[in-house]
């Protein structure tokens, strides 16, 4: 069955939970066990952190080659 939002109350599936934005790897806090939460499944409060952390986390810098000639391996000279 796929719900459509004219079958929701107030237009979200989960009212009051987060949903996934993107795929949420954590650590069950009472199984130990490891987690997937593809997006747009909702969230428990253990894996809710989890996705709030890496969105408050700074992006890495992408990291460019330098630019010019670079020394050659006397392995591959």
């Amino acid at each position: 069955m796929v719900l459509k939002n004219e079958d929701l109350a107030d237009g979200a599936p989960f009212p009051g939970k987060t949903i996934a934005h993107d795929y949420v790897h954590c650590t069950h806090p009472e199984t130990g066990l490891e987690v997937v939460f593809m997006p747009g499944e909702a969230l428990p409060d253990f894996a809710a952190a989890v996705q709030e952390a890496k969105d408050k986390a700074p992006a890495m810098p992408v990291v460019q080659p330098p630019k010019g000639r670079r020394a050659v391996s006397k392995d591959r000279a």
